[in-house]
């Protein structure tokens, strides 16, 4: 990893949905990273991460509606179509 080249020990970097983590955070055993559970929002719940990614994706916060009908960005990979 890029960090870890230029002596990085412990880093968090995160972009949308993805998040990877490096180390741990001072004084920590990894870094506590919270989701948020799509079927009750508001409500979260934490892992803990050491030199792992995680990735995460819901159709509850990126969609679109045409004609009444709702389209997600996950593909359902038999046919091609949104879920």
């Amino acid at each position: 990893m890029t960090l870890r080249k230029h002596g990085v020990a412990d880093a968090m970097v995160r972009a949308g949905g993805d998040l990877r983590v490096i180390g741990s955070q001072p004084g920590q055993a990894g870094w506590e990273v919270q989701l948020e559970d799509p079927a009750h929002r508001g409500k979260r719940v934490a892992v803990r991460l050491r030199d792992e990614s995680i990735s995460t994706a819901g159709n509850y916060e990126n969609f679109f509606v045409v004609d009444g009908r709702r389209y997600s960005h996950i593909l359902q990979p038999r046919t091609g179509l949104p879920v």
